[in-house]
């Protein structure tokens, strides 16, 4: 069956990455043509799983013992847009990256940052899970530094130091849940937790590893306050690496790791709901607003990140309070499908603005905000490519940006929130005016553009492009709202608890799983 590639998702980066690593500099061209290979096939498979779902038992040892990678809708949309970031950057770093030296050590990282990535989607356990995103993160610390600069090693020590504090807090959390329930299968972790009586999660160890993880991965998604490191992250590291950590990194190792966390094993309460509204509102208001000071680009991206990801949790947030308070259950998967269109959205139309910042960078030399709003003579496929990131960052209709960020706005209000609504509106308006008042810097003039930098910047268009027909009921169906139920009834995750048991009763063994033939997903 087609589950059973699942492990090449991992397995090819991550073999590929040690491969160039060990690969003499002499050998530097075909390094880096593996790279892309690998990149390209993890691509295909995105999209070969994109419409499937399932899990899948490493070496045959059946779950909570063995290890198992666990697919379902939320999963399958992250994975493919990870795919495309990371098939966009492989190439487009083909000529970028020749501005630093060892490239083919950018090429090593890059595979291993991607197997990580995949490993953090895929994983079904806790554990293995903080395995891949510290080989992700890890990855990115390296990568951060790559010019070897005084003020790129400054923010990536910044980064890694804060980082690993992160981590620390994440691990803790692990380790008391593991230390309560023996386990640290997701699966057997949501039904053992379904089973436990109403507030048990204010039980205090408990707690204090819901806590520890959730702000651990806020970390990891630099939601205010937790997003010191990112501004300077952004603006002094290389262009492919800030396009792979604000398309990529963010969106799987914080957002979708701490949603995961959340809704699958702790369940959707009311309180972890005001905790998601919270990070979401502070990262919109501070992010717009904080946004309007800088000159940078650069730093202009890093806020518009933090602004445009607290909408995504917003949308989680809304939902797990429409769910945890019996609301209707249809606002809560349109809203929660919004939130992961946004998700979606948001690495494919901010990735494209950060390869074009590159691109100028590459070829005139300086990406000062100043100096790029007197260029005039533009490249047209590059203004083309300029506006098309500018509108669907904006929210301009009738590009995607527009649409996800009306459907989260919208649903707040017909759940009666108005209140986020507001909040909403705002992050929308400055982010609109800020880009508006910043019309003449996306146009720059570029007089020369690499052929690999010209198709990535070319294809990730096209991508942002079509994007929008998500929007199309059926399309609609199939992937945002798809992902949404998945996230919110946990149904893989049940499965796999079924067939489980199902396997104990014909081995005549009794099972340690709390019946939870009274545990249903909530709708």
């Amino acid at each position: 069956m087609i589950k059973n590639l699942l492990p090449l998702m991992i397995v090819l980066p991550m073999g590929a990455g040690f491969i160039i690593a060990l690969l003499p500099e002499k050998f530097a061209y075909w390094a880096n043509r593996l790279a892309i290979a690998v990149t390209a096939l993890l691509l295909f498979g995105s999209g070969l799983f994109s419409t499937t779902g399932g899990y899948y038992e490493i070496g045959g040892w059946p779950m909570p013992v063995g290890i198992n990678l666990s697919l379902d809708g939320f999963n399958r949309v992250l994975l493919l847009m990870v795919g495309i970031i990371g098939f966009t950057v492989a190439i487009y770093a083909l000529n970028y990256m020749q501005l630093y030296t060892g490239s083919n050590r950018f090429f090593a990282l890059l595979m291993l940052m991607l197997a990580g990535l995949n490993g953090t989607l895929l994983s079904g356990d806790l554990f293995n899970r903080f395995v891949y995103v510290e080989i992700a993160v890890i990855s990115s610390y390296i990568l951060v530094g790559f010019g070897c600069q005084a003020p790129e090693l400054k923010a990536a020590f910044k980064y890694a130091v804060l980082g690993t504090v992160a981590s620390t807090f994440t691990l803790l959390g692990i380790a008391v849940i593991y230390s309560l329930y023996g386990t640290v299968n997701i699966a057997h972790l949501s039904v053992q937790l379904a089973a436990e009586p109403t507030g048990i999660l204010f039980n205090s160890p408990l707690l204090f590893a819901g806590l520890f993880m959730v702000l651990g991965f806020a970390y990891k998604a630099a939601l205010v306050p937790f997003h010191v490191w990112q501004p300077d992250v952004f603006e002094t590291a290389p262009a492919a690496v800030v396009g792979l950590i604000s398309g990529g990194l963010v969106g799987v190792v914080g957002i979708y790791a701490m949603i995961r966390t959340i809704f699958t094993v702790f369940g959707i309460t009311t309180w972890l709901g005001w905790m998601l509204l919270s990070l979401a509102v502070f990262s919109i208001l501070y992010g717009s607003f904080k946004v309007l000071e800088q000159e940078s680009l650069r730093r202009v991206y890093a806020y518009q990140t933090i602004s445009q990801l607290g909408f995504s949790v917003l949308g989680f947030g809304v939902g797990s309070l429409i769910i945890s308070q019996d609301g209707p259950y249809w606002v809560a998967v349109l809203i929660v499908a919004g939130a992961i269109f946004h998700l979606f959205n948001h690495a494919i139309f901010k990735t494209l603005l950060i390869l074009l910042e590159g691109t100028v960078e590459h070829s005139e030399g300086y990406t000062d905000a100043v100096n790029l709003s007197d260029k005039t003579n533009c490249d047209r496929n590059f203004s083309i490519a300029s506006f098309v990131a500018m509108a669907s960052a904006a929210g301009i209709p009738p590009f995607a940006g527009f649409f996800s960020k009306m459907i989260i706005l919208g649903s707040c209000v017909l759940a009666g929130y108005y209140l986020f609504a507001v909040v909403g509106v705002v992050g929308f308006i400055v982010s609109s005016v800020v880009y508006y008042r910043r019309r003449r810097r996306f146009f720059p003039g570029v007089e020369k553009i690499g052929g690999s930098m010209r198709f990535a910047v070319g294809f990730l268009t096209t991508v942002c492009l079509a994007s929008t027909l998500l929007v199309i009921p059926s399309v609609w169906q199939l992937f945002p709202e798809q992902a949404a139920e998945d996230i919110l009834t946990d149904q893989i995750y049940l499965e796999q608890i079924e067939e489980w048991r199902q396997k104990l009763l014909n081995m005549q063994l009794p099972s340690s799983v709390p019946d939870n033939s009274e545990v249903t997903p909530d709708d």
